[in-house]
């Protein structure tokens, strides 16, 4: 088994999404470019128990809102 040194470590993208979650009301909404971002961003909120919704966008970017 080969051992490497020096691959950095990938960000805490959970906590970063748990923090927008916090901050965010019912009604507010926030645009992400990325669909596997959506995805995490939603097993986040089930997570957490928090209700969202989602829709793309015609750009083909996403629109989550908390409900």
């Amino acid at each position: 088994m080969k051992i490497d040194k020096g691959v950095p470590m990938p960000s805490q993208r959970a906590g970063i999404l748990s923090a927008v979650l916090a901050r965010m009301e019912a009604g507010d909404s926030i645009l992400i470019p990325d669909y596997d971002e959506v995805n995490r961003l939603a097993t986040t909120a089930r997570y957490r128990g928090v209700r969202i919704t989602r829709q793309r966008q015609l750009d083909g970017t996403y629109r989550v809102w908390r409900l």
